[in-house]
């Protein structure tokens, strides 16, 4: 499984071409969660993950990396290359830019 530092992930962010799946619950999400990243919850990762698009570079975020382990080993399995972010959004939060969800 690959992985990366919240601040590899940054650099690719700004590179541009990527995308972020930040697969916490909802409600952790609009907490706080990286620019442009797209929510799609591991509870029901499984009936979503159809909808990415295999051109896309795809990096994975949760809180602190156990459950974006979990679906980027999903992903694997299904084809889908995938990178998991180290320390999830605990480690993003420490260092780089949160923006909240606009309600």
């Amino acid at each position: 499984m690959q992985t990366e530092s919240p601040e590899t992930l940054r650099v690719a962010i700004d590179q541009g071409h990527v995308l972020v799946i930040d697969v916490r619950e909802p409600e952790e999400y609009q907490k706080g969660h990286i620019p442009a990243a797209i929510n799609m919850p591991l509870s029901t990762f499984s009936d979503h993950y159809q909808e990415l698009e295999f051109e896309q570079e795809i990096h994975v975020i949760c809180q602190t990396g156990v459950r974006s382990a979990q679906a980027v080993a999903f992903l694997e399995e299904k084809g889908f290359p995938a990178i998991t972010v180290e320390g999830g959004m605990k480690a993003w939060k420490d260092n780089l830019k949160v923006e909240p969800s606009k309600l």
